[in-house]
């Protein structure tokens, strides 16, 4: 259980990280930089010092069953002081409504510091649950950054989309795993380009404010 909590809130973190990207005034520190610090009882100064941030949003999931709670709250990184908090109990089909309210929280304790205004409106996809949770399984895998690691991601990608083929990120990794296996030397520029370019054009198609599926599709480009 500890596990698959570990997997959902990695998974939950990413979609708020992506959500709060799509705020013109907002600098979000990528997934990579804020994750060196998942797990550390570091002071949120220090971490706010490091990454050369104003603001810190942290949090934690656990889910039992059918039920999720989560909670979050965004800290000043001066002085450590919180600006707002919140705690949410739902079902995991809300996950995705909680997503989005943690999303325009932050944005609106931001509002005034910020002079921008809330997350510009679009229709979002909602996925199949268990493509969701096959999605953020996959993630976990996939940053291992292991031979082992990333075939099981890419195997847990394809059964999300097949469960829900209307769903653009597992398209999106699907494009970055054939992508590193090219780096890796696993795949030839020819045979592995192609199947890549595949995941990032259909994740664009489905969603095309998908700004990494771009950037693959373009390395991609660069190899085949």
């Amino acid at each position: 259980m500890l596990r698959e909590n570990e997997s959902f809130g990695d998974g939950l973190t990413e979609e708020i990280i992506n959500a709060l990207t799509q705020v013109p005034a907002l600098r979000v520190i990528a997934r990579t930089s804020a994750f060196a610090f998942k797990g550390k009882q570091e002071d949120v100064r220090h971490i706010a010092r490091i990454l050369g941030v104003a603001h810190i949003l942290e949090g934690s999931v656990r889910k039992a069953g059918s039920r999720i709670r989560v909670t979050a709250q965004l800290i000043t990184g001066e002085d450590g002081s919180h600006l707002w908090s919140d705690r949410y109990d739902r079902e995991m089909t809300d996950v995705f409504a909680v997503q989005d309210e943690i999303t325009k929280a932050v944005v609106e304790a931001l509002r005034e510091r910020l002079r921008a205004p809330l997350i510009r409106g679009y229709q979002r996809h909602e996925p199949h649950v268990e493509a969701y949770r096959l999605y953020v399984k996959g993630r976990h895998h996939f940053w291992k950054f292991t031979g082992e690691g990333l075939d099981t991601a890419r195997d847990l990608f394809e059964r999300a989309v097949s469960l829900d083929p209307e769903y653009a990120a597992p398209y999106v990794d699907l494009g970055h795993y054939y992508f590193l296996c090219v780096m890796q030397g696993r795949f030839s520029g020819k045979e592995g380009a192609p199947l890549g370019i595949r995941g990032a054009e259909k994740a664009l198609a489905l969603d095309d404010r998908r700004g990494e599926a771009a950037g693959i599709r373009a390395l991609l480009s660069g190899i085949s």
